[in-house]
């Protein structure tokens, strides 16, 4: 993704159609310092995530073949996460701030059929 920066402050732009294509949902959190959210994986769903704001922990694991990725990306890095279905996920903010996450989601959101199971990745 590319930032723009000038007196009004900056914005951060995905140039590149291919990369959420499918995308249709989207939503975003806030974390307090500490805090981990997901620890769980999909059947179906495939999520981008973004760091808009303070300091993260990403974490994930194949849940098939135990393989585990973790990095720690800020704000001001301007790097989109995906999932893959089956792939455990779990972000953590490990920052002295607020951390607000943007994820984009390739489904709608069907509480009837959340496809939304636990996994403990941290």
């Amino acid at each position: 993704m590319r930032r723009f920066t000038d007196n009004r402050g900056f914005l951060v732009e995905n140039t590149n159609p291919e990369i959420l294509k499918g995308s249709k949902h989207f939503f975003y959190t806030s974390s307090a310092p500490g805090i981990i959210r997901g620890n769980h994986y999909h059947k179906h769903k495939v999520e981008w995530f973004c760091i808009i704001k303070g300091k993260c922990r990403f974490v994930t694991e194949n849940i098939k073949t135990r393989q585990r990725e973790e990095t720690v990306v800020t704000d001001t890095d301007n790097i989109l996460f995906r999932t893959e279905p089956f792939i455990a996920h779990a972000m953590e903010n490990v920052g002295n701030t607020e951390m607000i996450l943007l994820g984009f989601v390739n489904k709608v959101l069907d509480p009837k059929q959340p496809d939304t199971y636990s996994y403990k990745v941290i």
